[in-house]
């Protein structure tokens, strides 16, 4: 098979699947429904981290009896937010490989999470001017990352199971 420069091997057998058989005959996998299930699956996990982030800021609110969510959620979720949704899928969270892979995920997802999380942090530190407070820091980083990897874990439990369920 043909590969492109930087394709991975996931990549390639996904051609290969999807491509016809130089006669034309067309070997059975619509490329545009493949495409739309994982458009959907990644959609999925994307707004469950969203509300993953989302839940950080409320129990945050909740435990310290702070201001407003939607200012606490523009000062501590947005730069989480944006940085996990820029930086992450370059290095990989979303690739098929690492939705559904448990060691991928458990692996891949707290080093890419550690590097957003450190960035965020920056970034939140110079656009919010707030202080840099070492328990944040840490709490911040290890719960949100834990988290996204039980929130990861229970999307390939169910998608999983519901997938089974519907081959039989």
């Amino acid at each position: 098979p043909r590969s492109i420069r930087g394709e991975g091997t996931e990549n390639i057998l996904y051609m290969n699947m999807n491509r016809k058989l130089e006669k034309g005959v067309d070997i059975g996998i619509n490329l545009d429904s493949e495409f739309k299930l994982k458009l959907r699956l990644i959609t999925t996990v994307a707004l469950g981290e969203i509300i993953v982030f989302t839940l950080f800021v409320i129990l945050g609110n909740y435990e310290h009896g702070w201001v407003s969510i939607p200012q606490s959620f523009i000062r501590t979720a947005l730069p989480f937010l944006i940085c996990w949704f820029v930086i992450s899928p370059w290095l990989g969270s979303y690739k098929m490989s690492t939705v559904y892979g448990l060691k991928q995920t458990i692996w891949r997802i707290p080093l890419i999470w550690i590097l957003c999380g450190f960035i965020a942090i920056i970034a939140r530190f110079i656009l919010t001017d707030r202080p840099l407070v070492i328990s944040f820091i840490v709490v911040s980083i290890a719960v949100q990352g834990l988290a996204i990897i039980a929130w990861r874990a229970l999307f390939m439990a169910i998608t999983l199971r519901f997938k089974k369920k519907s081959s039989l």
